[in-house]
Formats: C-alpha cells, sequence, structure tokens
C-alpha cells in the first residue's frame, strides 16, 4: 500500500517484526503482525516513507515487499496480479534486485514466470 502497488486498502496491516518482539494489543490496532528473522529485515532490505500523515515509516524496499508478497500463499485474489502490473509500469523498479531476492528466498522459478517473462 506505501509503495502504491495497488489500491486495495486493507482492513488489516500486515506488519513485519523481528522474533521476540512484543507487540501489545495487535488486534485493537489493526495488526496483523509477522515475526520474521532478523536477516529479512536487515537494512539492505528496508526504506523509509511517509505514512499517509506524513509519520516516517521504516518498510521493506519494492522488491523486497514484491518478493514477501509473491511468497505468501494467503493473498487477497487479484492483489498480485495488480501489484506485478503496477511494478511493471514503474520508472524506479530494480529487476537486478528482484532477481538476486528472488534467489535468496528461493522463489526464483516464480518471479521469472509472473514478472520477468513480462518484460522479455
Amino acid at each position: 500500500m506505501l509503495h502504491w502497488l495497488t489500491t486495495n486498502y486493507p482492513f488489516l496491516y500486515h506488519m513485519s517484526f523481528p522474533r521476540g518482539y512484543h507487540l501489545v494489543s495487535a488486534e485493537q490496532q489493526s495488526i496483523k503482525p509477522y515475526y520474521l528473522s532478523s536477516k529479512e529485515l536487515d537494512e539492505e532490505y528496508v526504506v523509509e516513507l511517509n505514512s499517509w500523515d506524513s509519520n516516517p515509516l521504516r518498510v521493506t524496499n519494492l522488491e523486497k515487499t514484491m518478493i514477501d508478497m509473491l511468497r505468501y500463499e494467503n493473498v487477497t485474489p487479484g492483489l498480485v496480479d495488480e501489484m506485478v502490473d503496477d511494478y511493471l509500469d514503474r520508472e524506479d523498479r530494480n529487476l537486478e534486485r528482484l532477481e538476486t531476492y528472488a534467489k535468496r528466498f528461493k522463489i526464483e522459478k516464480l518471479v521469472e514466470e509472473r514478472i520477468l517473462s513480462a518484460v522479455q
């Protein structure tokens, strides 16, 4: 949502936290937490973007966000298709980084089928 890859407005904010992070009242704040290893939240993957209220937020970069959305199976139907289309239309996309991440997270075939084949 913060990368403007979709027009979908979530009922829950899907947020990643380091394993061991103590999140109080996630449900009351409409947060669906995901607890990841610190490797997946390394500075390499993180950028700072402003929220809609102009508050700085640390979020995964564009390519890591695409990888994460492709990796998870329980995604709203059609959402990934919209994200892929929007990603391919962007001038700031980084296909080389996307390929690197795809190999690292072992989804090369999926990225090739869903994204890279559309570019070639």
